[in-house]
């Protein structure tokens, strides 16, 4: 008989390959064998958000916070959920319990401004202090460009924009998760990589449908492939190697960049 932990470390391989399926049937079996694996749990509901299913997403994570009140991954999980079920209110406290603990959480910081905007006039003010701690501590990366976004809808009353201009707080999720991968990956790894992106881009990419997956020879799994996400990971890793070399007293060098 398969271990629990196995059919775990499983699920969660799966789920960083973007093979999310799989990971659903790993994470259930790991269930089965021990109903109260709270991180399987946790993992599946994360699995079914990656794949749309928001509402079964929702009733998984329900059970693992009420399992494990205090687990600010299920919290923030379920967080993201709720705000893209437009539960803004529901979200909100969940929020609120991660940032208590974990206050430099940039993605619980920014979701908390969105569902904040979506509640009205009322939470107005709040919101715009939450945007604003976002864009001076997390400068220069995509989570502050959203901030200054939210800001700017706030600055203009435009408090039904429709949805192709409101970010998923779980693709928000989703990018920091990917710019934290990228970020213990070599520069030259890094260009082999984008450069691999850019021609695929020369046929076009779907940037724009999240449903559309892409297969990588550079990197294993199923991705959602953003322009704007690419461009980010390259800035940041540039960023990174600047300052590096700095602290060590070198010279940084020019690269050649690719953009899509």
């Amino acid at each position: 008989m398969e271990d629990a932990d196995i059919a775990y470390n499983r699920g969660i391989c799966l789920s960083e390959m973007g093979r999310f399926e799989e990971c659903i049937e790993s994470l259930e079996r790991c269930l089965r064998i021990d109903l109260n694996y709270g991180n399987a749990r946790v993992g599946l509901g994360v699995a079914l958000a990656r794949l749309r299913r928001s509402k079964e997403a929702e009733q998984v994570l329900r059970q693992a916070v009420a399992a494990a009140p205090h687990d600010n991954f299920a919290a923030r999980n379920l967080a993201a959920v709720l705000a893209n079920l437009e539960k803004y209110a529901e979200a909100v406290p969940l929020l609120r319990q991660v940032l208590a603990t974990e206050p430099d959480d940039p993605t619980a910081g920014l979701a908390l401004g969105e569902c904040l905007e979506e509640l009205g006039p009322d939470h107005k003010s709040e919101a715009i202090e939450v945007y604003k701690q976002i864009m001076t501590r997390f400068a220069d990366t995509p989570l502050a460009d959203a901030a200054v976004a939210g800001l700017n809808r706030l600055a203009s009353g435009d408090l039904h924009r429709d949805g192709t201009n409101k970010p998923r707080l779980d693709a928000v999720m989703y990018m920091q998760n990917t710019l934290e991968r990228f970020a213990d990956l070599p520069q030259q790894e890094v260009g082999q990589i984008v450069l691999e992106i850019a021609r695929l881009g020369q046929s076009g990419l779907a940037v724009n449908d999240p449903d559309k997956r892409y297969h990588l020879k550079t990197l294993p799994g199923d991705f959602w492939l953003s322009g704007i996400s690419v461009g980010r990971i390259v800035s940041q890793k540039q960023q990174d190697r600047a300052v590096t070399q700095k602290e060590n007293g070198s010279m940084a060098t020019s690269e050649n960049s690719v953009s899509l």
